[in-house]
C-alpha cells in the first residue's frame, strides 16, 4: 500500500502453510515514474501475517512492484 502522507510503501504478507512459517528474505523491483526501477531487499518475519514496510521514502505512487524478480523464493505469489 502507499500512503502519499508519508511517501511510504507497506507490504501486506500472509504465509499460508500446512507446517510452519518462515523468516525469508525478499527482493521487491519498485517502479518510479521518475527515477525507473529500485531495488530493495527487505526480511519477512516468520509470521503467518504481517505488514512490512520498504525502507526509503517514495516521492510519488510506484508504477509497478515485482516481487522476487530472481525466483530466489519457491513460493507463489499473488496479488490481491
Amino acid at each position: 500500500a502507499y500512503d502519499a502522507s508519508d511517501s511510504t510503501v507497506t507490504l501486506a504478507v500472509q504465509q499460508d502453510s500446512t507446517h510452519s512459517t518462515y523468516e525469508m528474505p525478499l527482493t521487491v523491483l519498485v517502479g518510479e515514474p521518475a527515477a525507473g526501477q529500485r531495488r530493495i531487499d527487505v526480511t519477512i518475519p516468520a509470521r503467518a501475517r504481517a505488514v512490512v514496510a520498504l525502507p526509503g521514502r517514495f516521492p510519488a505512487r510506484p508504477t509497478s512492484l515485482t516481487f522476487d524478480p530472481d525466483h530466489f523464493l519457491l513460493a507463489r505469489i499473488g496479488h490481491p
